[in-house]
């Protein structure tokens, strides 16, 4: 390899080279630490990506505006259509504004300054969509020429198809929205195998043709394996443009992209060109394109991103006062922006701030459901708990009245007792630290009786009935005493039987039976029992 080129090449694979997961982090991160805000989200990356993948099958389906909330109907799910412009009320800016340091090191103020003013339009956004799919596709042809980088790829993929962890709806723990699938879909396990099985043909028919280079090929064969080669990424790219594939699989394609470009320094000129049928020069290129289109699909998410920030706080601000932070909420509905930006399909007609209302209100309901309360409610239970309060409030206004657990559980439909388990479960917990009265000096603990404490006056019985007993024993022989405190328990961990008590003393268990007997007579007498007779008759 020349000097110039290897050290060129050196270059690109040193101070070029970036992961996908840090050209992909939270376009807002630099803004929000500048003004202190703990938002340092990553987009998803790796294998995560898999695991959301949609039920649709996103074709160039084509929507008006009148018809897209039709989408998401289905799951009953109320979409609003909200275009922020202009700046946010003063209210909502005073919220968290400290009157006394003058507001000019409040976070949130800082970052309701600092957010941008206007919204894109649809031809903006269209724009923006398709430079994403630009980038996107730019990396995944680059990605697909260095045949190393699919052996890659193709191992990965093929042990996640096997797992298949990531189809699960079920367990995934996100929500989907969904929408009609065409009659022709096909989304299943057998038809993400289907489409890795062509790669693989295509990749194994690849590495015959670099088999073939040999040194001195002529120029012409050369040219024409070259060719073939191309043939065959395109064939790959054609399979891999799979909507499917390409939402779920191009973060492991750039993972393994990265993985073996800082393999390709360490080897030689005849190496590099029998391993990827490309000189050094044409490497050059590929990883330059790959870059690029990183570049370009990162900073078109950026810009969706930043666009519609106003768009987070106008519905965050709509859940304040439930538990969270309205720093938090942001944030948290940042993250569903982010994956709005992701799964954002331009072809289908509708715009970008109606679809991302719902990936950020699931966001933020999702956050306040699991860190707004001190004692987590499992999520399942927080819709089922809505769904209670929504039907005590419908039977109020009917009623004019508090209805009872049972009119609510014949309204809903639900028995009785899941009903009040619901209820129960539905209380906001109090802290065993809350004052009572004015003066603060007594606390709510000190008002809850501790069931498991014993009254003072047993505990007083309690305590003369040991001090007799120990009396009562004490008239006996020590061995006496021993062995009816082993065989009652008295001092000692458990009771014991008539073998344990004789291989102690070394005896027979009828001995023991027999010094027992006798120990039990003497207390018997009066002059012995009188202490313990008043215990007996209480």
């Amino acid at each position: 390899m020349r000097e110039e080129e290897s050290r060129d090449l050196q270059y690109l694979i040193e101070d070029q080279a970036t992961s996908w997961e840090e050209n992909i982090k939270n376009p807002v991160s630099q803004m929000t630490k500048k003004a202190g805000l703990a938002c340092s989200v990553e987009y998803e990356g790796g294998q995560s990506l898999c695991r959301d993948i949609d039920k649709e099958d996103k074709g160039d389906l084509k929507l008006d505006d009148a018809s897209t909330p039709g989408l998401f109907e289905e799951d009953d799910i109320e979409l609003v259509e909200v275009v922020v412009k202009g700046k946010l009320s003063d209210d909502l800016k005073d919220v968290y504004l400290d009157k006394e340091r003058g507001g000019s090191v409040d976070p949130v103020r800082i970052y309701l300054k600092e957010m941008g003013d206007r919204v894109f339009s649809r031809t903006e956004e269209i724009a923006i969509a398709r430079a994403i799919e630009e980038g996107q596709q730019a990396f995944v042809e680059a990605s697909l020429s260095v045949p190393d980088v699919v052996d890659v790829f193709l191992k990965q993929a093929f042990g996640i198809v096997k797992n298949a962890g990531f189809l699960s709806e079920e367990n995934s723990g996100v929500n989907h929205i969904k929408a009609k699938k065409p009659a022709n879909s096909g989304c299943g396990k057998a038809h993400l195998r289907d489409i890795l099985n062509e790669i693989r043909i295509l990749q194994e028919k690849n590495r015959r043709l670099l088999r073939s280079i040999k040194p001195g090929l002529d120029n012409d064969a050369l040219s024409a394996i070259k060719q073939m080669l191309i043939e065959n990424r395109n064939s790959m790219m054609k399979a891999f443009g799979e909507e499917r594939i390409e939402k779920c699989f191009q973060d492991l394609l750039c993972q393994a992209f990265n993985q073996e470009k800082r393999k390709l320094n360490d080897i030689s000129e005849g190496e590099f060109l029998a391993k990827s049928g490309m000189n050094a020069r044409e490497m050059e290129q590929v990883i330059s394109r790959f870059n690029e289109g990183v570049e370009l699909a990162r900073d078109a998410k950026k810009r969706l991103v930043w666009a519609n920030l106003r768009l987070v706080v106008s519905i965050a601000k709509k859940y304040f006062h439930q538990g969270l932070h309205l720093s938090d909420l942001i944030q948290e509905g940042n993250i569903g922006l982010m994956k709005a930006v992701d799964k954002f399909d331009y072809k289908r007609g509708y715009k970008f701030s109606t679809y991302a209302t719902w990936w950020i209100r699931q966001a933020i309901t999702r956050a306040i459901a699991d860190q707004s309360r001190t004692i987590r409610i499992p999520v399942h239970m927080v819709e089922t708990m809505n769904k209670v309060i929504w039907a005590t409030r419908d039977l109020i206004q009917e009623t004019g009245k508090e209805p009872s657990p049972e009119e609510v559980a014949e309204h809903l439909g639900l028995p009785k007792d899941k009903v009040s388990q619901i209820l129960k479960v539905a209380r906001d917990p109090v802290s065993l630290e809350t004052p009572i009265g004015d003066g603060e000096q007594s606390h709510l603990v000190d008002f809850i009786e501790d069931k498991e404490a014993k009254p003072p006056d047993d505990a007083t019985i309690n305590i003369n009935l040991v001090e007799q007993t120990r009396i009562a024993l004490g008239t006996l022989t020590a061995r006496e005493e021993k062995i009816l405190r082993m065989r009652f328990g008295i001092g000692e961990q458990s009771d014991h039987t008539l073998e344990e008590v004789g291989k102690d003393f070394f005896v027979t268990r009828e001995r023991i039976r027999q010094i027992e007997a006798k120990a039990l007579r003497k207390l018997r007498h009066p002059s012995r029992s009188q202490g313990l007779r008043s215990f007996v008759k209480s």
